[in-house]
């Protein structure tokens, strides 16, 4: 049998969290269990022409740039099948963003890329609903269930983490209070990459506040469960643009024994964060406990990458 070859068209980048989540951690995976079908292969920032008559399917991860859609262009000029695959909103990117005067005009492209396409993985039925587009498979973020935690983390070690850059400093400022209110009721904060001058302003009662260098992504789950977290905080403001996005955060903190406390908490893929922390350590080990049952049942990476290679032997055998 002739295997399916796969061509991933980005250019090389930084390995982080969009590249990673997306595409390399999940492809490496479907290649190791689906190796006799599947050959994937990764564009190295110049596609020549020969390598479209070596390809079946194209995917494009978040096409967002003039090249992506170039190479999309290209690819159905061959008679290649086109994934993309999006986890963010492109077209409701608010003005307050650091990046929106460069992804805030990608609507245009991605929307055109979206017409091209024939087949469309995002991550959430949010970004499915938004995009519309006729053949379009959600596929969540997910891990190996062999990856969560067998056991919470220690409570009293109370150390809650925050990870993100300038983009998300909309959400913290509008829930500074609730920062404040955490600090209460723990021993360390730590802001990886980005802290507001508010949040390093703050003077909680024993409570040590530091920052910390951007983590590699690959040393992630290894950083968070060395500073033994207990909580992740993910604030995030009620806007169509967050609608969209993954609950990443959720999922990191429930790998390591940690609960994340989210405004979020509730809403679709939310379910088993909390808005508040934990008051007392059965509190907290009853919340991890289910969100730990949760993810190996809704976010388990083999069936999400079933998705995936299922799909696309339908798009390949249509």
């Amino acid at each position: 049998m002739n295997k399916i070859r796969i061509l991933v068209a980005n250019a090389p980048e930084e390995v982080g969290g969009v590249s990673c989540w997306r595409m390399f951690w999940p492809l490496t995976h479907l290649q190791q269990v689906h190796g006799d079908t599947l050959d994937i292969r990764y564009s190295r920032g110049v596609i020549y022409p020969f390598e479209f008559y070596q390809t079946d399917i194209l995917i494009c991860y978040r096409p967002s740039k003039p090249e992506h859609l170039q190479v999309i262009e290209e690819a159905r000029r061959f008679g290649i099948k086109v994934v993309v695959d999006y986890d963010d909103d492109h077209k409701n990117i608010p003005v307050g963003h650091p990046a929106f005067w460069s992804l805030g005009r990608s609507w245009p492209i991605a929307e055109a890329a979206l017409k091209l396409a024939n087949l469309v993985w995002v991550s959430t039925p949010a970004l499915a609903a938004l995009y519309g587009h006729r053949n379009t498979v959600v596929v969540p973020n997910a891990v190996p269930a062999g990856m969560v935690a067998d056991l919470p983390q220690d409570f009293e070690a109370a150390t809650g983490i925050w990870a993100g850059s300038d983009a998300h400093r909309e959400d913290a400022d509008t829930f500074s209070d609730v920062y404040k209110t955490m600090l209460r009721y723990l021993k360390k904060f730590v802001w990886v990459n980005f802290m507001p001058t508010w949040a390093a302003e703050a003077k909680p009662v024993g409570a040590k506040i530091n920052l910390h260098p951007w983590v590699h992504t690959e040393d992630w789950f290894d950083w968070l469960r060395g500073m033994q977290t207990t909580v992740v905080w993910k604030p995030l403001r009620s806007t169509p643009f967050n609608d969209g996005k993954s609950n990443i955060a959720w999922i990191s903190a429930t790998i390591v024994g940690a609960v994340c406390v989210s405004t979020y908490a509730g809403k679709p893929g939310w379910e088993f964060a909390t808005r508040e922390m934990p008051r007392n350590k059965k509190a907290f080990v009853e919340l991890w406990e289910r969100s730990a049952d949760e993810l190996r049942r809704r976010y388990n990476l083999d069936d999400a990458n079933e998705s995936r290679f299922v799909s696309m032997l339908k798009l390949v055998n249509q």
